[in-house]
C-alpha cells in the first residue's frame, strides 16, 4: 500500500525580553507560553503517539531557567504576585496584558471578566477586589486545557469566576511555577525516550544571511534599499550556531541533529556553516525550493517538495527539508475559524490527495508541516486542544500515514539540490528584517557596535569580553527588525525598539567606551493607532450603500481598518475605512459605514462581532446582499444593512454604549480571508465630542 511520510514541526521561540541593566523582564510572554503551549503541546503529541519535531530556541530555554530562579523578575508577574495594593504605572500595564492585548473571546467567556471590561470602558475606579479578581483571569486565561483537564481545583476555580482570595491566586501561581519548572525536564525526557525529535536554531534567532551579507537580501528583491553600512558581522554566524547547538545539548543531554534556520533564512554563504557545526539537516519554505529550481533553469512542480534534498557544502552534505506552505498555513492562520474534526477531516483530505498524485520515483511523498508553535492557538477553540487531539488521533489511525521526526527522515533517499535561493519563509525575501528605513537604521547601529567590539576586544578581561558578545549577540536578533517599520503592528512594539537599543548601548557600556546619544532616542517613527477621528455630532443616515454627498456622514467617526495590517497586503484588503456615530439622543443605536474594495465578492460573506454588554454576531452576504443570521440579542429584527457603493448599517441597541469593541471578517466558502483590524477589536467611541467651530 502506497504510503505517506509526514514530518510535523512546531518552532517555539521567544526573543530576549530581559532588561539586564534593570534585572526585569520587560515582557511576560516566555511564562505564559511555558504555562499554557510548551506543556500542552508536548503532553498532546505523547499521549496520542504521534512522533513530531519540537524546534526549541536556546534563548527561550535560557529564559525558562532563568524564569525558575526568579519569576518576580518578570515586571508582570510582579504585580501579580503583589497582595498590595495596585498603583497608576502597574494599572496601566495589568490593563494592557488584561484587556488590549487579550483575545477578547476569552474575556467575553466569563461574566465577571466582561463586568470588569465593562468597567474599564466606563472610565470607573477599579476596587481591591477588581484588581484581584483581574489578576486570577489574566492568569487562567494563560493556562491550557491540559492543566484544565487534570487539575479539578483549576478547573473549579475557573468556574468560582469571581470573588477569589488571595490564597487562590497564590495557588495558581505556584502551579504556574511548578509547570516552568517541568517543561524543560519533559522535552529532555520525550527526546531522550526517542518519543519527540527536538532541534533547535542560532542562539539568539538572527536571520543568518543578513548577517553575512546585507546583498543577501538583493536575490529576491534587487532595488530593495539597504543600510548605508556594509555588514560586518560575518564572523557571528558560526558563534551563533555553535553556542545555540551546544547550549541546546547541554540542556538536553542528547546530540542535536537539525536546525530550523530563524525564520526559515536560507542563503548559499550560510548553509557551509551549518555543516561545519555538523548540523544534518535544516528546513525552510516551498517557496526557496521553486527560486532555486528557477535558479537551474529547472521545470517546478508541486510534486517537487514532497521529497528532501541534498545540498553540497565545502564542509560537507546538509539535508534539506521545504515544508508545505498551504497545509502549514490552513493550521496556522485558517483551521482556528473551523469546527476542529472539519478541519481534521479537510487536512487529511490533502494528504490523501497528495500521496494519490504523487509520481516521483521515491514512490511515497515526504510531506514537511512546519509552523510557529506557539501563537496560531490562541485563536482556536480551547487553545486549540480539541483541533490537536483529534489530528493526532486521526494521523495514528490512518494506517497509510507514517509519522517522521526529521532526523528520522534522513533515511529517506534525497534528490541532489544544484543551487539555493537566498530568503526566508515569509514571501522567500527579507524584507520583514529590512529595506524600511526603521530596519536600516537599527542595523546601521549595528554595524558601529560591532566595529566598536571588534576593535576593542583585546583590550577587557575574557568575562566583560563574554558580556560584550551576549549583548551584541542579543541585539542580533530578528524580533527586533520585525516590529520596526509599518509591517506589523503591536502593543508593545515601543517595548521592542527600546530592549534592542538597550541590548546595543551595554556592547558600549562592557567595553568601557560611550554610548552615541542616538540609542537614547526612539528608532520607530510615531505610528498612529486606528482611530482617526471620534465622532463630533450624532447621526441620521438612511443606509441604502451609496455615497451621494459630501453630508452623508458629517459628524461621524473614523477608523483605519487597515492600521495593523502588512503594508504586503494593503493593496488587495477589501475593507479600508470605517466610519461610525451613535443615532439621535435617546435611540441607543449607532451607524457604520465600511468603505473599500467590494467589487466582485463571490461566494463571500462578512461576518461583523460587535462586544458590548449585548454582545451580537451578524453575517452578512457580501454577493446576494442580504443578512444570512444574526445571534445576541432579540433586536436583531431591527437591524438595517445596504451595500452598494459602501456597506452601510444600522444596528440598535437597549441601552446608551461609550464604547463598543468591533471586528470585521471576510470569508470564502466559510474560511476567513481578512480581518480587520487584524490583531485586535476597534474600540470605537461613541461619546459624542463637541466640534470646534468652522466656516465654510
Amino acid at each position: 500500500m502506497k504510503k505517506l511520510y509526514l514530518s510535523i514541526l512546531w518552532h517555539q521561540h521567544q526573543p530576549f525580553y530581559k532588561d539586564t541593566v534593570n534585572n526585569i523582564y520587560r515582557m511576560p510572554w516566555v511564562y505564559m507560553h511555558s504555562i499554557k503551549d510548551y506543556y500542552d503541546m508536548l503532553v498532546l503529541a505523547i499521549e496520542n503517539k504521534v512522533k513530531v519535531t519540537f524546534n526549541l530556541v536556546p534563548i527561550l530555554l535560557y529564559q525558562i531557567l532563568d524564569y525558575i530562579k526568579n519569576p518576580l523578575q518578570d515586571e508582570l508577574l510582579a504585580i501579580l504576585y503583589n497582595n498590595g495594593p495596585v498603583h497608576a504605572r502597574e494599572e496601566k500595564l495589568l490593563t494592557t496584558y488584561a484587556f488590549s492585548s487579550m483575545d477578547q473571546k476569552k474575556i467575553h467567556a466569563s461574566p465577571r471578566y466582561h463586568e470588569l471590561l465593562t468597567k474599564k470602558n466606563h472610565g470607573e475606579t477599579f476596587t481591591p477586589e477588581d484588581y484581584l479578581d483581574l489578576k486570577v483571569h489574566l492568569l487562567l486565561a494563560w493556562f491550557g486545557q491540559v492543566s484544565f483537564r487534570k487539575e479539578a481545583w483549576l478547573h473549579n476555580l475557573a468556574q468560582k469566576d469571581r470573588g477569589y482570595s488571595n490564597a487562590d491566586k497564590e495557588k495558581i501561581l505556584q502551579y504556574g511555577e511548578s509547570l516552568l519548572k517541568i517543561v524543560i525536564d519533559a522535552h529532555k525526557t520525550a527526546y531522550e525516550q526517542g518519543l519527540v525529535d527536538v532541534s533547535t536554531t542560532p542562539f539568539f534567532h538572527p536571520i543568518l544571511p543578513l548577517l553575512s551579507s546585507f546583498q543577501a537580501a538583493r536575490v529576491s528583491v534587487p532595488d530593495i534599499p539597504l543600510p548605508s553600512a556594509v555588514s560586518n558581522m560575518g564572523n557571528d554566524i558560526d558563534h551563533q550556531i555553535k553556542t545555540g547547538k551546544e547550549y541546546t545539548e547541554s540542556i538536553l543531554g542528547k546530540k542535536i541533529n537539525g536546525f530550523w534556520p530563524s525564520e526559515g533564512s536560507v542563503s548559499p554563504a550560510v548553509i557551509p556553516e551549518f555543516a561545519k557545526n555538523e548540523i544534518k539537516w535544516v528546513a525552510t519554505d516551498q517557496g526557496i525550493l521553486a527560486h532555486s529550481f528557477a535558479l537551474s533553469h529547472t521545470p517546478f512542480g508541486q510534486n517537487e517538495i514532497y521529497v528532501p534534498y541534498d545540498y553540497s557544502t565545502e564542509n560537507g552534505p546538509v539535508r534539506m527539508y521545504f515544508r508545505d506552505t498551504q497545509l502549514s498555513d490552513l493550521i496556522g492562520f485558517t483551521y482556528s475559524q473551523w469546527d476542529a474534526q472539519t478541519a481534521v477531516n479537510d487536512f487529511l483530505t490533502r494528504l490523501a490527495r497528495i500521496k494519490d498524485e504523487f509520481t516521483g520515483p521515491e514512490g511515497n511523498p515526504h510531506v514537511n508541516v512546519i509552523l510557529d508553535g506557539e501563537n496560531a492557538w490562541e485563536h482556536y477553540p480551547n487553545n486549540g486542544y480539541d483541533f490537536l487531539d483529534k489530528l493526532y488521533k486521526a494521523i495514528a489511525n490512518a494506517g497509510w500515514i507514517v509519522p517522521l521526526t526529521h532526523t528520522e527522515a534522513l533515511s529517506l533517499p534525497g534528490r541532489k539540490l544544484e543551487k539555493l535561493f537566498s530568503g526566508s519563509w515569509i514571501y522567500s525575501n527579507f524584507n520583514t528584517w529590512i529595506g524600511h528605513p526603521e530596519k536600516n537604521r537599527a542595523w546601521e547601529f549595528l554595524v558601529k557596535a560591532k566595529t566598536a567590539f571588534e576593535e576593542r576586544k583585546g583590550t577587557v578581561d575574557a568575562k566583560t569580553l563574554a558580556e560584550a558578545r551576549f549583548a551584541l549577540s542579543a541585539a542580533e536578533g530578528s524580533d527586533w527588525f520585525w516590529w520596526y517599520g509599518d509591517d506589523f503592528y503591536s502593543h508593545f512594539s515601543d517595548d521592542f525598539d527600546a530592549l534592542f537599543r538597550q541590548h546595543v548601548r551595554n556592547v558600549y557600556q562592557y567595553l568601557g567606551l560611550a554610548v552615541p546619544p542616538e540609542l537614547y532616542s526612539s528608532i520607530r517613527g510615531k505610528h498612529r493607532g486606528g482611530l482617526l477621528a471620534h465622532p463630533v455630532d450624532y447621526l441620521t443616515v438612511h443606509p441604502d450603500g451609496l455615497v451621494e454627498g459630501f453630508f452623508d456622514w458629517l459628524g461621524a467617526g473614523e477608523f483605519d481598518l487597515t492600521f495593523d495590517a502588512s503594508t504586503m497586503h494593503l493593496a488587495t484588503r477589501r475593507l479600508q475605512k470605517l466610519k461610525f456615530g451613535p443615532s439621535q439622543k435617546h435611540t441607543h443605536g449607532f451607524y457604520m459605514a465600511i468603505e473599500g474594495n467590494l467589487e466582485n465578492p463571490y461566494q463571500e460573506t462578512l461576518e461583523i462581532e460587535i462586544l458590548n454588554n449585548e454582545s451580537m454576531i451578524i453575517e452578512w452576504d457580501m454577493q446576494n446582499k442580504t443578512i444570512l443570521q444574526t445571534n445576541g440579542q432579540e433586536k436583531h429584527l431591527h437591524i438595517q444593512i445596504a451595500q452598494q457603493d459602501v456597506i452601510e448599517m444600522y444596528i440598535p441597541f437597549s441601552q446608551a454604549e461609550e464604547h463598543i469593541l468591533v471586528q470585521f471578517r471576510v470569508k470564502k466558502n466559510g474560511q476567513i480571508i481578512e480581518k480587520a483590524p487584524m490583531y485586535s477589536m476597534a474600540k470605537l467611541p461613541l461619546k459624542v465630542e463637541k466640534a470646534a467651530d468652522w466656516i465654510i
